[in-house]
């Protein structure tokens, strides 16, 4: 079928429709819907057979509808309608929640279903429930959509609220009163609830140390710091960037907080401590803890693996996140009991390459840019040069940018199906760096490489692996993931196997590099990211802007309009993204 995705982001939802659509044959467009001009004109030059909504912020006009079979996804239970679905969830406690596919009519949310799927409610943040449950619901509705169509299906089952099994009903917008944290009366689980359902956008509102803040990143202090704790509201103890904050019957740690005061240097998410930097000194001497937590990095050890978690906000690096990062990893080198790395990234995302918020604020943001890059590149060199240990990249979660090129450096890459990566950087006025000039094409080839970094289209695990990009994917849960590839791991360490794949190993790195040194492909790589972070050109600062400040875009973005008028993708390979 002719496929055309209508959305207002392109986003991880959007992006797996769009790889599974495409995987199965599918001829398939994508429309940011900007305005309704650009869509018309769209839909006029190439009408699709059926137009899927999997993430709109926004009513499809009426006549696309009525001209059109125009299907919506709803992160909600049936009969559940409004803008705050999942944040109404959430504040409310549900044990239970699903997805709704409908057919889009004249009122919102109130169509013909086509497909649901429920799941466990998680005591976790909106934006994780929508990337681990919601995701996966949705593409399930999706397939049953398309084999409802294919059977010649032409309508859904009626939204009925007198049927006992609609457990929805419409709801107004979460009020910003319910975003507002309490610290004297609300306990920590009515906070958990506040901020989980205010995660990633747009944050509890609070004031913190004197500072008006949006609140992010959060979880439950443990009963040995809960007992440090003085006043509800209060700061007492700081690990890392992360900072912990007492309430009235224990503690929040919170990772990131965003000003909203007049005289910030700029409204965007930092690290806790990063954003009331001119703050806490006036509260020291604070307790420095060093605790384990989800928002930092560590090394498990598990017989002869090491096993290297960095679950860090968004998968993206700051300069001090690279650099602890790679520290651990060269510890897991020198271990002599340890004959494997497993790099196991994070269960929301693997890796997204350097963190661009803290790069925005900097006082010099190119010098920090320059520095986070370096950082980064020395871990991506770390991996690829480590001669004793096998490397494998367990990748359970989506990657993009830096983050897709870093897991190339290990000896093997493992990606759970369902995973979707970006392996390019020119959307966002980057070269991109990571060693990426030397592992991408070994992988793949220079044709294949060069499609991948201009095109700028997301690739499925499925796909990767075809392409050789990955070596192997594996269809299970996100739970038993990381346990699978340990497992495989011990295999390739037994003493049956560990000399045959150090010998590969020597062979494939041998190869791999064409006579040249790591270092000259860093090198040539880094001459291009200085021009990107010092030149005068305003491409990478512009879009790096527009990204941390949350800009909508006011036209359909180069690489998706281009996808659009060009469906060959010999053509495609043969393009310049702008």
């Amino acid at each position: 079928m002719k496929i055309l995705l209508l959305c207002s982001a392109f986003n991880g939802l959007s992006q797996r429709f769009f790889v599974e659509l495409t995987d199965a044959g599918h001829q398939v467009a994508v429309i940011v819907f900007v305005n309704n001009e650009d869509l018309e004109q769209r839909l006029k030059d190439d009408p699709p057979d059926i137009i899927i909504a999997p993430f709109l912020k926004r009513a499809i006009p009426d006549h696309i509808w009525q001209q059109f079979k125009c299907f919506i996804v709803h992160p909600g239970i049936v009969g559940d309608r409004g803008p705050s679905s999942l944040d109404w969830a959430i504040i409310e406690g549900w044990n239970e929640w699903g997805v709704t596919l409908l057919e889009a009519n004249a009122e919102m949310d109130a169509g013909d279903i086509w497909a649901t799927r429920t799941f466990p409610l998680l005591p976790m943040a909106k934006s994780q429930i929508y990337r681990h449950f919601v995701t996966d619901a949705a593409v399930a509705c999706l397939w049953e959509l398309i084999d409802k169509l294919h059977n010649g299906q032409q309508k859904g089952k009626p939204l009925d609220y007198a049927n006992a099994s609609t457990r929805g009903r419409e709801r107004k917008p979460l009020p910003a009163t319910a975003r507002t944290l309490d610290w004297n009366t609300d306990n920590t689980t009515t906070l958990l609830r506040k901020i989980w359902a205010s995660d990633s956008l747009p944050g509890a509102s609070t004031v913190l140390a004197g500072v008006p803040v949006r609140v992010f990143n959060v979880w439950q202090a443990d009963a040995d710091v809960t007992k440090l704790r003085g006043r509800s509201g209060d700061i007492f103890a700081r690990s890392g960037d992360a900072v912990c904050v007492a309430t009235v019957d224990g503690a929040l740690w919170i990772g990131h907080l965003r000003r909203t005061d007049e005289h910030a240097k700029a409204h965007v998410k930092l690290p806790a401590a990063v954003a009331l930097a001119e703050a806490l000194p006036a509260l020291e001497p604070l307790a420095t803890l060093h605790v384990t937590h989800p928002d930092s990095a560590w090394l498990e050890r598990r017989d002869r693996i090491g096993i290297l978690h960095f679950p860090l906000l968004n998968g993206a690096f700051t300069t001090h996140d690279s650099l602890a990062l790679c520290k651990l990893f060269k510890q897991a080198t020198q271990d002599e009991q340890l004959d494997a790395i497993v790099l196991a990234g994070g269960n929301d995302f693997w890796s997204n390459g350097i963190e661009l918020n803290s790069i925005h604020v900097a006082d010099n943001p190119a010098e920090e840019g320059w520095a986070s890059i370096n950082a980064i590149d020395d871990l991506a060199e770390a991996i690829l040069t480590c001669q004793n240990k096998l490397v494998i990249s367990a990748v359970n979660a989506n990657a993009g940018a830096g983050g897709a090129m870093l897991m190339l450096a290990a000896d093997r890459v493992i990606m759970r199906s369902g995973v979707v990566i970006n392996p390019h950087y020119k959307t966002m006025g980057l070269f991109g760096s990571e060693l990426w000039t030397l592992t991408l094409p070994w992988r793949v080839g220079t044709e294949t490489a060069l499609a991948l970094t201009e095109d700028c289209m997301p690739v499925s695990a499925s796909k990767a692996a075809s392409i050789g990009l990955v070596d192997g994917v594996i269809d299970t849960s996100r739970s038993a993931f990381l346990e699978t590839v340990i497992a495989q791991v011990s295999e390739m360490i037994s003493p049956a196997q560990l000399p045959t794949n150090q010998q590969e190993k020597y062979l494939n790195r041998h190869g791999m590099r064409h006579e040249r040194a790591s270092a000259e492909y860093r090198q040539n790589e880094l001459k291009k990211m200085h021009a990107n972070f010092f030149a005068d050109d305003m491409h990478f600062s512009a879009r790096r802007k527009a990204f941390v400040m949350k800009h909508p875009p006011c036209k359909l973005p180069d690489h998706l309009q281009r996808y659009n008028l060009i469906c060959s993708a010999e053509v495609l390979a043969e393009c310049e993204c702008q």
